[in-house]
């Protein structure tokens, strides 16, 4: 008898032990794989853009923080085969940090500008940055022709930005327009503006689309099917909790999407506070976009999907590197396609590349 009760006994607590299991975050399926290192110097705030052809996908890294002070150099990674390239083309620009890179498939060309020239000075005890003198904001726009590569010819400077003087801004490609924005500008603060640039013309549209978030600097965007998705940053101190799209096929280009935070009465957003964050990575597979690293009163790890089509976030496995803010990523689009590197920590920066396949687990303990 005491047998048969206890077989009952452990039968009833069965579902809950598995359920246990499967809630744990090392549970969430995806799996981060260590790549390898770029070969250029540990950095921090740096530019990235991805460029595919039918044969091979290349990653780009442009800028950024090295030993605290501003850096120009550009580099190329070849996807399939792991390998750096330095890219001699020289720049015409000043070295910066913070700044925008986007590549825009109607013309085959990579523009870079905005951000910020100055030197860091030092870190408060959270990791912001203090002490950053006030004359350091650019707003050049520069167009890179990845057939020229290392050529004279591969820097071409256009039309200066028709916004104010920005850094860590958002910008994304739709069709033949280019649109940048949001940010900080030191003179009026953070700012809610964005600006639409047409690469046949070589001309700002100097009627900006006002962002419905708010001001905002540390944003992250990425677009799926022509439609961008503007999610994160940091609004006054306070982490953005409103989630918006941007169709410019549409008169009125904004939708607002579920927020990003435990807003509802439903269980599918229990979770959803540990979205919010400034200063992330985002990156496109196979129509789903993702959200990584940042930072929310501390480094943050969590990984989350996003699906257009349900308009709901998933989250699955955490960043399995060191939690860093102001990385890069890029992205093929599909399958074994994506990868974040760089970064900080502080005082800290990295140069530890990282992939991820979003359709297996991992089978280490972490």
């Amino acid at each position: 008898m005491i047998q048969k009760r206890l077989l009952v006994f452990f039968i009833a607590i069965l579902p809950f032990v598995v359920t246990s299991c499967h809630d744990d975050d090392d549970d969430l399926i995806g799996l981060w794989t260590r790549v390898g290192d770029f070969s250029g110097v540990a950095r921090s705030g740096a530019s990235s853009f991805t460029i595919s052809n039918s044969s091979e996908s290349y990653g780009y890294v442009m800028g950024g923080y090295i030993k605290n002070k501003p850096d120009s150099t550009l580099w190329r990674y070849t996807m399939s085969t792991g390998d750096w390239h330095q890219l001699k083309a020289p720049f015409g620009g000043v070295k910066r940090t913070n700044a925008v890179a986007v590549y825009c498939e109607a013309n085959g060309k990579a523009y870079y500008g905005l951000g910020n020239n100055n030197e860091r000075k030092t870190f408060d005890r959270e990791g912001n940055y203090i002490d950053l003198d006030n004359d350091g904001e650019l707003k050049d726009w520069w167009a890179f022709d990845p057939a020229a590569n290392n050529g004279d010819g591969a820097w071409e400077r256009k039309a200066d930005f028709a916004g104010t003087a920005r850094y860590n801004s958002i910008a994304f490609c739709i069709g033949t327009k280019i649109y940048v924005g949001l940010g900080s500008d030191d003179e009026q603060g953070l700012v809610n503006d964005i600006y639409e640039y047409d690469v046949t013309t070589d001309r700002w549209n100097t009627t900006s689309f006002t962002f419905p978030g708010g001001k905002s600097e540390g944003a992250s965007v990425f677009v799926i099917d022509d439609i961008a998705y503007i999610v994160g940053g940091l609004e006054n101190s306070l982490y953005a909790e409103r989630f918006f799209s941007f169709d410019p096929s549409k008169a009125d280009p904004w939708t607002r999407l579920r927020d990003i935070y435990d807003s509802s009465d439903e269980d599918y957003d229990d979770e959803y506070t540990s979205i919010r964050r400034a200063y992330g990575v985002t990156f496109v597979i196979d129509g789903c976009g993702y959200l990584a690293c940042g930072y929310n009163g501390g480094l943050v790890s969590d990984t989350w999907k996003y699906i257009p089509e349900t308009d709901l976030w998933e989250k699955v496995a955490k960043f399995k590197g060191s939690a860093r803010r102001e990385a890069v990523s890029f992205s093929t689009g599909v399958k074994q396609g994506a990868f974040v590197l760089t970064g900080n920590s502080g005082t800290t920066y990295f140069d530890d590349v990282w992939n991820f396949d979003p359709y297996v687990y991992d089978d280490d303990d972490y």
